[in-house]
């Protein structure tokens, strides 16, 4: 798996080879990560242009806990998927995401099986298919072996523009808790 940060020059050319990728019994596989929307927005509205209409799915409203259940949904989801579907972008791909409790050496997180089901669709899927994860420590070994490339989406370069994203971060009623875990330095 490639990985890039956003603010590369090897994004423009990523976003060419998405939009003029031959899946012919294949599938392409790219994961945007991190907490910078903008960065993605911008992503997304870059390779729309050069490459036609994406289709958003909303990961919230297909994956649950129970596990029969989000395999129905997701059977169907890529079941209603037609011919002019080619590139389709599934926000809120943190909720495949098991949580991370109890006190653990461990600094693993293995795929969840609505993890595995959805991944297993994705190899079949003769789609390319866009995961947005929130939290980088989401991305686990079995996306980055099926995936192309993966853009990081830390933080906007510009010193004005990072204040700004950073004063959008702070929330003073409410708040969701973050994945903790350590991220897998190799």
């Amino acid at each position: 798996m490639e990985r890039y940060p956003y603010n590369s020059g090897e994004v423009e050319s990523l976003i060419s080879k998405v939009s003029d990728v031959q899946l012919h019994g294949s599938y392409y596989f790219l994961v945007l990560s991190g907490k910078y929307k903008g960065g993605k927005n911008a992503f997304l509205s870059k390779l729309s242009k050069r490459a036609g209409e994406i289709s958003t799915v909303d990961l919230r409203s297909v994956i649950s806990t129970n596990e029969e259940e989000s395999y129905t949904y997701l059977d169907r989801l890529f079941d209603s998927l037609g011919e002019k579907n080619k590139i389709i972008y599934l926000e809120y791909g943190d909720v495949l995401s098991g949580e991370y409790t109890g006190f653990t050496y461990s600094t693993v997180r293995y795929a969840t099986p609505q993890e595995k089901y959805l991944l297993n669709k994705i190899q079949h899927s003769e789609k390319v298919v866009i995961l947005d994860l929130r939290d980088k420590a989401n991305l686990t070994k079995s996306m980055e072996r099926l995936a192309q490339a993966a853009i990081d989406f830390d933080a906007p370069d510009s010193g004005l523009s990072k204040l700004f994203w950073k004063l959008k971060q702070i929330r003073v009623n409410g708040h969701t808790f973050e994945n903790k875990r350590p991220l897998d330095v190799r």
